[in-house]
């Protein structure tokens, strides 16, 4: 299905920030590998509903993320989904 896609891709995108550091767009759209356009569109939607902090060039996880990334790690189910 489309949209079990799409959620993996915002979830992948997501879990780079467990590392607490600023990342930049290009850096993740290699790691992801995906076109940096798309990498922005993504930043753009967790940036708005709170998971991170993005300014257009890098973006790092907000204090929400940080605590929904640390669950996620201690927990044996997805809490992201």
């Amino acid at each position: 299905h489309v949209a079990d896609g799409v959620i993996v891709l915002y979830y992948e995108v997501f879990q780079i920030f467990e590392d607490g550091r600023d990342h930049r767009v290009d850096e993740i759209a290699k790691a992801v590998s995906l076109p940096k356009y798309k990498v922005r569109k993504v930043l753009d939607f967790l940036a708005k509903f709170g998971f991170i902090e993005y300014d257009g060039k890098g973006a790092k996880a907000s204090p929400a993320g940080i605590g929904i990334l640390s669950r996620e790690k201690s927990s044996k189910f997805p809490v992201f989904f």
